[in-house]
């Protein structure tokens, strides 16, 4: 699985590839279009999400009333320890999350 976070004037998504790499769609020309959070292991750790938007420089853009929570189905390397920490992290960051997703726990 992977996330994508859409906000009223950003766009982020982590992927796993299959260490946990950011992108960022919003075009800012002082700063790079990836950013590989922590490349000596995979996994996403709480508080990723504020550190990603402190290293793009969107902090301004960040509207906390809403946001959109994007949980893909791709087969990458996240988890559901991954998934559980960003929906976390994003209910601490904006006011309201609607969190989309096909992606179903596994039964233990």
């Amino acid at each position: 699985m992977h996330f994508t976070i859409l906000g009223n004037n950003f766009t982020l998504t982590a992927n796993f590839a299959p260490c946990l790499i950011w992108s960022n769609a919003t075009e800012h020309s002082d700063q790079p279009y990836l950013w590989n959070q922590h490349p000596d292991h995979p996994g996403y750790d709480k508080g990723d999400l504020l550190e990603a938007v402190k290293h793009f420089n969107i902090r301004e853009q960040l509207d906390k009333a809403k946001a959109v929570l994007v949980i893909h189905d791709s087969g990458q390397a996240a988890e559901q320890k991954d998934c559980d920490a960003i929906v976390e992290d994003c209910n601490e960051v904006f006011e309201y999350v609607t969190v989309l997703t096909p992606w179903k726990k596994s039964a233990v």
